[in-house]
């Protein structure tokens, strides 16, 4: 898709109030629209430089948002990619409190690394003997099923996810429509941090066979929760809660209409990480 066309698709998700950028005179010698031209010849980098150098003495919440929207474009991400997620995300949201949840396998895991390891104990004998366990694994379940809205989005690298967080940073105050697009970039930087960002799983697993749960105070435990997997895992946890709660605030300026369902479902999420934290070695002393 040129970026043309992307102008289009993103100024009618501003609710810019217009329809394309227009084309006279003025419109040909405006920055804004050279950048997106820029954009279009593949210049990315000239473009983001351009509009950068521009926002410093132009507030216009347009430069905002071409400038979040090349450094999106350099990242890989193009706009057009999130249109359908953005309502089908906020309906799931909205939905995630409702009903029990679904016990048919394949229908509650995800295939990411976290997914997989809760399937793995769903099936092992320390799951059908430790209620305990049965509830934590519940509770972990939380974070995999908001994982599973998010099919549609793509995994990004580490150098990709600077430019999003730059884009994010960027929309930071924006609009209505600026904020959803933030939202967006931010579910593509939770997904990509919940499949990459932790990577110690062999050993996460096995320690979370070993706990006994219904008695955490135990020295046996707390060496088990206090060991430094454990600690990383409790860090990266903490980490997509506060990404998840950034999300839910700019979709909730961008649908005010939502903003109890969404603050509900962010509130149990961040309660069963607090609750997590306890378990995963937050209180252990050095």
């Amino acid at each position: 898709m040129q970026n043309s066309t992307l102008f289009l698709v993103f100024s009618l998700l501003l609710t810019l109030g217009a329809c394309s950028p227009q084309k006279d005179s003025a419109a040909v010698n405006d920055p804004l629209e050279s950048s997106y031209r820029l954009m279009d010849q593949g210049k990315t980098n000239e473009a983001i430089e351009k509009l950068e150098d521009l926002l410093k003495r132009d507030s216009r919440p347009e430069i905002r948002e071409a400038l979040a929207s090349a450094y999106a474009e350099r990242a890989g991400i193009r706009i057009s990619q999130f249109l359908d997620v953005a309502a089908s995300f906020q309906s799931g949201v909205a939905n995630s409190n409702e009903g029990p949840l679904p016990q048919t396998r394949d229908r509650i895991y995800s295939d990411s690394p976290f997914g997989q390891m809760l399937a793995r104990l769903q099936t092992s004998p320390e799951f059908a003997n430790n209620s305990e366990l049965r509830k934590m694994i519940m509770k972990l379940l939380e974070f995999d099923l908001w994982m599973q809205k998010l099919s549609a989005l793509p995994v990004v690298q580490a150098n990709q996810i600077t430019d999003l967080n730059r884009a994010i940073k960027v929309l930071e105050n924006a609009r209505p429509g600026g904020r959803l697009y933030r939202a967006l970039l931010g579910l593509v930087v939770y997904k990509s941090d919940f499949v990459l960002g932790f990577s110690g799983w062999p050993q996460l697993e096995g320690i979370l066979k070993q706990i006994d749960f219904e008695n955490l105070t135990a020295d046996s435990n707390m060496n088990l929760v206090c060991q430094q997997e454990f600690k990383v895992f409790s860090t990266w946890l903490g980490g997509l809660v506060t990404k998840l709660k950034v999300v839910a605030e700019d979709l909730s300026k961008a649908t005010p209409s939502r903003k109890t369902e969404l603050d509900e479902a962010i509130k149990k999420i961040s309660e069963t990480s607090r609750q997590l934290r306890v378990f995963l070695g937050v209180t252990c002393q050095p």
